[in-house]
């Protein structure tokens, strides 16, 4: 006997955001386009709506710039980034995520570098001047709220920086710029991975440095209303 249940759309948003692709598929089956994602660079507000830059007005309440790709979907935090040192090149080994250069788990990377770090004291040079303990970056993300962005996600904020910036602007929030700090880090050596937002270049720089950290978070394009 084939055994039914019924959903309302609610439901089937909530349950499609962590389902697997076989759910994915039936709810996508029985919903029509309405799991669509909406690619493209979106200013979100606190009452979960999504807008364009140029629809923006002051009568909505800020929340961050959401960015939606077909490989994933992440919030960029409205605070400006901070020049900061990524953490201390005493501490040799991670969790394997921190090394996936591919990954798009912001959250998981950084608690991995946060506790790797955690009451590891170093200093930016060798005459002692500022002293640190712990990661600067993934410290620095936490205060806003967000994570440090992994290297692939910090490729994707390079990539769309125009689309980015003007909704950063629209918001009254602040440009991304510079060298950004990712959360991952290159094998067998003290160095962290960094991106240029303007050309997207990629390079690794010694995790003493002081370059920029920008904080971003997960957020469900489900929730939101476009």
């Amino acid at each position: 006997m084939k055994k039914t249940i019924e959903l309302t759309l609610k439901e089937a948003r909530s349950i499609y955001k962590d389902a697997e692709p076989s759910v994915r598929r039936i709810l996508e089956a029985n919903f029509g386009n309405v799991f669509d994602r909406p690619i493209g660079v979106w200013c979100l507000t606190k009452d979960n709506k999504a807008i364009r830059a140029e629809d923006w007005n002051d009568g909505y309440k800020p929340l961050g710039v959401g960015v939606i790709t077909k490989d994933t979907s992440f919030m960029v935090h409205l605070e400006p980034q901070a020049a900061v040192p990524f953490g201390s090149t005493d501490v040799k080994k991670y969790a394997g995520i921190v090394y996936d250069t591919e990954t798009y788990d912001n959250r998981s990377a950084t608690s991995a570098i946060f506790l790797a770090h955690n009451g590891v004291r170093g200093k930016m040079w060798d005459n002692d001047k500022f002293p640190f303990e712990g990661s600067p970056a993934t410290a620095y993300c936490a205060k806003c709220g967000g994570d440090l962005p992994t290297l692939a996600t910090a490729k994707v904020i390079a990539e769309h920086i125009k689309d980015i910036n003007e909704a950063m602007l629209s918001m009254g929030g602040y440009v991304v710029c510079g060298w950004l700090w990712a959360s991952t880090v290159k094998p067998d050596n003290n160095c962290a991975f960094v991106v240029y937002t303007t050309y997207g270049n990629v390079t690794n720089v010694d995790r003493y440095d002081r370059n920029f950290a920008r904080a971003v978070s997960a957020f469900h394009f489900e929730d939101f209303e476009f």
